[in-house]
């Protein structure tokens, strides 16, 4: 867990994992190389939870992400109880608190997680029929989403918004 003494040079940019970039393996031999969010292929996700009972704004200690194309970042605060989706191919960084966090650490789970399409072929002809779960975007077979639709749209940042171009 991250703290103070540290120092801010501690933690590097990073990706979780990137499936166009992993060695040779079991894994590559099955599903080969490819872009993460590829329409059909298993999509690699990680949850960060952050674990801290409480957490002053004072204290820092945000997670980056940094949008490569354009350079921009963005910060995530480590509220207490909050959940960050992200694909695992998103470049980041842990930050160490602040001085007035003290020799207090900042706690956070990554859960690394590969969610994997339905193995039912879907029937483009229906607007993606069998299923209920299946489904067609674009003409392209299912992705695995991260995003529950209810708790409204995802915030896109850098060249994945919309609004960039």
């Amino acid at each position: 867990a991250p703290v103070f003494a540290d120092g801010s040079s501690s933690y590097e940019w990073h990706v979780d994992s990137d499936p166009y970039q992993m060695q040779d393996s079991g894994w590559t031999d099955r599903y080969g190389w490819y872009i993460n969010r590829t329409p059909g292929m298993p999509r690699f996700v990680s949850a960060i939870v952050y674990l801290n009972g409480r957490w002053e704004l004072a204290w820092g200690a945000p997670t980056q992400f940094l949008d490569p194309p354009t350079g921009l970042i963005e910060t995530v605060t480590p509220t207490p109880g909050r959940v960050v989706l992200m694909d695992q191919d998103v470049t980041h960084s842990v930050t160490v608190p602040t001085l007035e966090a003290g020799d207090r650490p900042r706690y956070s789970l990554v859960l690394k997680l590969c969610l994997f399409p339905m193995e039912e072929e879907v029937d483009s002809t229906d607007g993606g029929g069998g299923s209920p779960d299946a489904c067609m975007h674009d003409g392209l077979d299912w992705v695995p989403q991260i995003v529950d639709s209810s708790l409204g749209p995802p915030e896109r940042i850098g060249s994945a918004n919309a609004d960039f171009i």
